[in-house]
């Protein structure tokens, strides 16, 4: 009806109140603007309350969580949100990591995107202006790091997706490990960074990589997870000199299997329920 906003407070009538003996009796005004419409409504047969009702909701109740979700932007979901966070990895090192992956470092390229004019060079190389994706990936200085991370766990780290190593098929533990590595290494660039600009100090890279090596030690061997019983990680836990964990192996049971009546066909299993099919052995007689 193009009603102004201010006058919708005004109005205190509800359905009923245009109700008379089962049939609608509207106002002039309203019959000539939307008569039609409201006439194909069907009127129930017993007197119920108003009520709103949402086409959105399976129920039609319309709730303030359906309207908020109606309104609100969607959002792309993380297949990172969850990964990056483990009880054995320091939070306040993961959060940097967090940070570097929603664009929110508080580097010299930030304050320029907020208008701040500064005078932008990276602490590092001096051959280009500090932005995320050069000082923790195009600097020289990061790339001879991840170079270094890259041989050292015999691994192919993806810097423009630097977590897309995690979806290959690693046990737990060896993810961990993996993240731990990626965790420290971002967070050490950082600190880099800052004692070079702030403090005037130039950190020796073997001294990184020797810390990097004993924060990932210390934190995975926190951890109670095993690994999978493959040569690349074992090779993996002795770079960062944790001990093996191997999966323990099952103890067989003694089965003692009776033979079919005549006549009968007998389907035995061996109990065992994987996702693929092909682990679950069945055998007819």
């Amino acid at each position: 009806m193009n009603i102004h906003a201010s006058f919708h407070s005004k109005f205190k009538c509800s359905v009923n109140c245009f109700l008379k003996n089962g049939s609608w009796h509207l106002l002039t005004s309203i019959q000539s603007r939307i008569g039609n419409q409201i006439d194909n409504i069907t009127i129930p047969l017993c007197e119920l309350e108003d009520s709103l009702n949402w086409d959105l909701s399976p129920n039609e109740d319309m709730t303030f969580k359906d309207a908020y979700a109606f309104i609100r932007q969607p959002k792309p979901k993380l297949n990172w949100a969850k990964t990056i966070w483990d009880k054995s990895t320091p939070s306040s090192k993961s959060f940097i990591l967090l940070r570097l992956l929603h664009g929110k470092i508080p580097n010299e390229d930030l304050l320029r995107k907020k208008g701040v004019i500064i005078t932008s060079i990276c602490s590092h190389c001096y051959n280009a202006y500090e932005s995320t994706t050069h000082l923790f990936f195009e600097c020289s200085f990061a790339l001879h790091l991840w170079d270094w991370l890259s041989r050292l766990m015999d691994v192919s780290l993806n810097t423009v997706n630097i977590l897309d190593i995690l979806s290959k098929p690693w046990s737990k533990f060896a993810k961990l490990v993996i993240l731990a590595a990626i965790i420290f290494t971002i967070d050490e660039l950082w600190n880099s960074r800052n004692q070079v600009k702030f403090h005037n100090r130039t950190p020796k890279m073997d001294s990184l990589k020797t810390k990097i090596i004993t924060l990932v030690n210390s934190c995975s061997s926190l951890s109670p997870l095993t690994m999978n019983n493959k040569i690349q990680e074992l090779k993996l836990l002795n770079i960062f000199l944790l001990p093996c964990r191997g999966r323990g192996v099952d103890h067989p049971i003694e089965v003692h299997w009776i033979p079919p009546s005549l006549g009968w066909i007998k389907c035995n299993t061996d109990g065992a329920f994987f996702p693929i099919p092909l682990q679950l052995h069945v055998g007819s007689f």
